[in-house]
């Protein structure tokens, strides 16, 4: 479930950067922040960024990683569900299948078992992942 992390795509092509994300990113906003400020905010100014999952592709990409979780021992079985019905799954696929970086808050953990941390599958799947600061710093944002 997506709670206050920043979860956004980093793309890179040539020297221009912009900022993507999916479209069950959207979804789980809305379905968990319904009428809130930040959901308002997305789908008031931020709606075209986000791609939709629905490329044969993507959930290719998808099938693999969620098999991929179901045949981890390390994790509970609460997580794998959990893993499956949340958007980090389809964030990690779609960023594996265009060669995006995952922006996240969460960290890698090789030993939780209670829920399966998006940096854990990005490893698991050579995807880049980095921090919202970081993000910032590569793309050469300044605050304040």
């Amino acid at each position: 479930m997506l709670n206050k992390k920043s979860i956004i795509f980093i793309k890179t092509m040539n020297c221009n950067k912009s900022l993507e994300n999916t479209s069950t990113i959207r979804q789980e906003i809305n379905n968990f922040h319904k009428d809130d400020e930040l959901s308002k905010w997305i789908n008031n100014n931020f709606a075209q960024w986000f791609e939709p999952t629905d490329k044969e592709e993507v959930i290719d990409t998808y099938r693999k990683i969620i098999t991929w979780a179901v045949n981890q021992n390390q994790y509970l079985d609460i997580a794998k569900n959990d893993f499956a019905s949340v958007a980090d799954s389809w964030l990690v696929a779609f960023a594996k299948t265009y060669n995006f970086i995952v922006v996240t808050h969460e960290q890698f953990n090789a030993d939780i078992k209670k829920r399966i941390p998006i940096p854990n599958v990005c490893r698991a799947f050579n995807v880049q992942y980095v921090n919202t600061f970081e993000m910032l710093r590569r793309l050469n944002i300044k605050l304040g």
